[in-house]
């Protein structure tokens, strides 16, 4: 939130927490209830403001580091959202997948040879389109509740919008960085560094 403070200033915050953190303009108090947060992730349309037309995501272990307002103006000129590909391009590739969720998302789409988008970093409008893109989310999300790219990717096939596709630069995981002289668009994302470990696993 400070990062957004500093790059984005006119920009209000909302933050999902059980508990203020200050530099907030909104609270959308949620108590904690799932490792990583995703419970919140997947219903972040309803959760976001309802005025707010145009939203961008950001997960709580992301900074700032550059004005990314081109992620709003991508809404503003019609995309109903926009969404980062992961640094491995295709589904079949992307290690952090079960094989259950593998074969449900090949059941569903006929194979893995497909975009693997990155659900830490977008934007999106509201419309009616859009908002059964999240509600399917949710739906193809609760059976394994764990992580929630496959079940993102099902949706988006099955309630399809009209997706921008932004490259990795947009979601930056930091540890890649100087492995493949990345270069981010604004966007550097720090994986597991803001979350609590499992309880009890």
């Amino acid at each position: 939130m400070a990062s957004v403070r500093r790059w984005m200033p006119g920009v209000p915050i909302a933050l999902c927490s059980d508990r203020a953190l200050g530099p907030e303009d909104v609270l959308v108090k949620r108590q904690d209830t799932d490792v990583g947060g995703r419970r919140a992730k997947v219903g972040m349309y309803e959760l976001s403001p309802q005025e707010w037309d145009a939203v961008l995501y950001l997960d709580a272990d992301t900074e700032l580091v550059a004005d990314v307002g081109f992620l709003f103006e991508v809404v503003e000129d019609g995309w109903q959202l926009a969404i980062c590909r992961a640094i491995v391009q295709e589904m079949r590739d992307y290690p952090f997948v079960s094989e259950g969720q593998r074969r449900r998302t090949r059941a569903a789409l006929g194979t893995l040879r497909v975009t693997q988008w990155s659900s830490g970093v977008m934007a999106f409008g509201r419309d009616e389109e859009t908002a059964r893109l999240f509600r399917r989310w949710r739906r193809e999300w609760r059976p394994a509740e764990r992580r929630d790219q496959a079940a993102l990717m099902r949706a988006i096939y099955r309630s399809p919008v009209r997706v921008y596709t932004l490259g990795y630069e947009w979601n930056t995981v930091a540890n890649y960085v100087r492995k493949r002289n990345i270069v981010t668009a604004g966007v550097m994302h720090y994986p597991m560094r803001a979350r609590r470990p499992a309880r009890g696993r």
